[in-house]
């Protein structure tokens, strides 16, 4: 009888700890891409030279994939057509622009890292943690969980 006590701490714990984790990386997500520069082709984004690029769907979009044409400084134009999330690599040594149709969102540096690991697999670690927490959480399935603590438990004993 005393051994649910902490383990139902333990899942209460883990819920609540894994709907903490889950909302700060949807929100972190949201916030980092929230903040990109909307690259479309009204208003096509910066690409500094040197610099890895990703290319994210905007909040208003709702395409599967997108087209990118890449203007350089003298002129010359290519297409890319980059993968959600996909780090862009520059070819050139010059600050280039970037238009997509539909719009996207182009990131760089930190706030791409951030949005790479939010939007990864990641996300179902803390999901694993909240359902396992809501899972030992009642009190039929603690009660199963510290019962295969002790596998043999009472089949050991002799039976008079």
């Amino acid at each position: 009888m005393t051994g649910r006590k902490p383990l139902r701490r333990t899942a209460w714990s883990m819920l609540i700890g894994g709907v903490a984790a889950t909302a700060l990386m949807l929100g972190g997500s949201a916030v980092v891409i929230g903040h990109g520069e909307t690259a479309s082709s009204a208003e096509p984004a910066v690409w500094p030279a040197g610099v890895d690029i990703g290319v994210f769907r905007s909040a208003s979009t709702d395409s599967r994939g997108t087209a990118c044409t890449v203007t350089q400084p003298d002129g010359r134009t290519s297409m890319v057509w980059p993968r959600f999330g996909e780090r862009l690599r520059s070819e050139s040594a010059d600050a280039a622009t970037i238009a997509c149709a539909p719009s996207a969102t182009v990131l760089s540096e930190g706030k791409l890292a951030v949005a790479r690991i939010t939007r990864s697999e990641w996300i179902a670690l803390p999901l694993i943690v909240m359902f396992l927490g809501a899972l030992l959480f009642v009190p039929r399935v603690t009660m199963l969980w510290t019962s295969l603590s002790r596998p043999f438990g009472n089949r050991l004993r002799r039976r008079v």
